[in-house]
């Protein structure tokens, strides 16, 4: 652990101590159980690390060339490759943002925009119309009773409902009047309907994987100046750049909606499995894509790669 920058924060998990290295197995002892699980799986078997390319793989890489003889008992199995997690998770998000930039990119937003004013226009008309029916009835409620046969008036009537003549012909003169021109509404109201009408809201989600549904970040998307979406280019970028975002345990937290203990390697193991099943089909057509044996340690490369290392010593041996 003297390796370690001064200052730097370090896990839990690694602040072992060395009575405490002395009881685990050294990687030669572990190696022959773990080549055993390799060669009964089913092919092709693919090993799956976080940010492996960086730590992971380079230190299975030291181990491997480290312990040579043993890898000649017991060599990598056939049909067995490696993919980075954080590579294929940033990726799939890639082509996330690319195929929601086309929809929005591709729809006419001006042509949405009369839409919406038209449909504003039938509903204020529709209202305006209900309110005029709504006052005719209520000012018939409001005429007085006609006095057939010479029946005497309703004392029932409420005092309310009793107008005097000049008032009824004032309600008369009312009705007759001439009904205002409906008004269009204004732009500013336009753009208040859009107010929470945000494009992903209108999407069909149905075949989207649950990575995908969790993961699109809204922000991307900004207004334009007439009232519709549009892709940010700045956001999208920013979003792929911004520390933390691709890490485990974020994206489980936002995927799962829950926690775990990080940095250990099975709780790491069942979070990275329970991920690659969040990003669905699009995560296992990534694999067949993009796996790669591990370099070096096809049986092939094998004698070269000792060759190799056994020059690498003569050399230092020399110097």
């Amino acid at each position: 652990m003297g390796g370690l920058r001064r200052g730097r924060p370090q896990h839990g998990s690694i602040r072992l101590v060395k009575e405490e290295l002395l009881t685990k197995n050294t990687f030669a002892e572990e190696w022959p159980g773990f080549h055993h699980m390799l060669k009964i799986a089913a092919k092709p078997a693919c090993l799956i690390a976080h940010n492996g390319l960086r730590y992971d793989y380079r230190i299975l890489m030291h181990e491997l060339k480290r312990n040579e003889q043993w890898l000649k008992h017991y060599p990598l199995p056939e049909q067995v490759v490696f993919v980075d997690s954080y590579l294929a998770f940033l990726d799939l998000e890639k082509s996330f943002h690319n195929s929601i930039k086309s929809t929005i990119n591709a729809v006419n937003w001006r042509m949405v925009t009369d839409l919406v004013l038209k449909a504003a226009n039938h509903q204020t008309r529709s209202n305006f119309q209900s309110n005029n029916n709504s006052g005719f009835i209520s000012r018939a409620l409001l005429r007085r009773p006609p006095n057939v046969g010479g029946q005497p008036k309703t004392p029932s009537l409420p005092r309310r409902l009793q107008r005097s003549t000049s008032e009824q012909r004032d309600l008369g003169s009312q009705e007759k009047q001439p009904e205002e021109p409906l008004k269009a509404p204004k732009k500013r109201c336009i753009k208040e309907l859009f107010q929470e009408a945000h494009p992903l809201k209108f999407m069909t989600m149905e075949d989207w994987s649950p990575a995908k549904r969790k993961r699109l970040d809204a922000k991307v998307f900004e207004r334009d100046d007439q009232g519709g979406w549009r892709f940010c280019e700045h956001l999208g970028d920013k979003y792929f750049h911004t520390y933390g975002n691709f890490k485990l345990s974020n994206i489980y937290q936002q995927v799962l909606g829950a926690s775990f203990d990080a940095h250990r390697a099975q709780e790491d193991s069942i979070a990275l499995l329970q991920l690659s099943m969040a990003y669905g089909l699009e995560f296992v057509d990534y694999v067949d894509k993009n796996q790669a044996e591990f370099p070096g340690l096809h049986p092939a490369n094998y004698s070269s790669m000792f060759e190799r290392t056994r020059k690498m010593k003569t050399r230092e041996e020399k110097n």
